[in-house]
C-alpha cells in the first residue's frame, strides 16, 4: 500500500509546480519592495523627527538621539510571498529532477539529506517535501519501514 501525500499538500500544486510561476514572480517583487523600503528608511527618506535628550551630571554628560514615534509594520499577510510553500521532490521513489533544478538542489544533496534521516536509498522514499523553512521531510515507503 503506498503511501498518500500529506493532507496540505495537493499533487497539482506541490508536485507539478502548477499554477506557481506568478507566486515566484510575486515574492521576487515582494523582497524587492521590501528591500526598497528598508534602504530608504536607513538613508532616511522618511524624515522621522528626531528627539534629543540630554541628561548632565556634575562629572558626565548623557546625550540620547531617538525617533519620536516608531511605525509598526504587520507583514502577516505576505508571509506566503515571502516564505512561499513546499514542494514535493520525491514521489514514490522517483526524484522530481525539474522540481530539484528549481530549487538549485543536485541528487546527492538530497541523498546526503536522507542519509541524515535514516535513510540508506532514495529509491525507498516515498514522498520527500522541501518545507518553507528548508528542512526535508521525509516518508519511506511502507514495506521499507516494517
Amino acid at each position: 500500500m503506498a503511501a498518500q501525500l500529506p493532507d496540505h499538500l495537493s499533487a497539482d500544486r506541490h508536485r507539478s509546480l502548477e499554477g506557481r510561476r506568478k507566486a515566484v514572480i510575486l515574492r521576487r517583487l515582494a523582497v524587492a519592495g521590501l528591500s526598497a523600503v528598508l534602504l530608504a528608511g536607513l538613508i532616511g527618506a522618511f524624515g522621522q523627527g528626531v528627539r534629543t535628550v540630554v541628561a548632565r551630571g556634575s562629572t558626565a554628560t548623557l546625550t540620547v538621539s531617538a525617533p519620536e514615534r516608531v511605525p509598526v509594520v504587520s507583514l502577516h499577510h505576505l508571509r506566503p510571498i515571502l516564505e512561499g510553500e513546499p514542494i514535493v521532490l520525491i514521489e514514490h521513489g522517483r526524484v522530481l529532477d525539474r522540481n530539484l533544478r528549481r530549487e538549485r538542489m543536485t541528487v546527492d544533496e538530497l541523498a546526503a539529506e536522507a542519509r541524515l534521516n535514516q535513510i540508506a536509498s532514495l529509491a525507498t522514499v516515498e514522498w520527500a517535501v522541501l518545507e518553507t523553512g528548508g528542512a526535508i521531510s521525509s516518508i519511506e515507503m511502507a514495506q521499507q519501514r516494517e
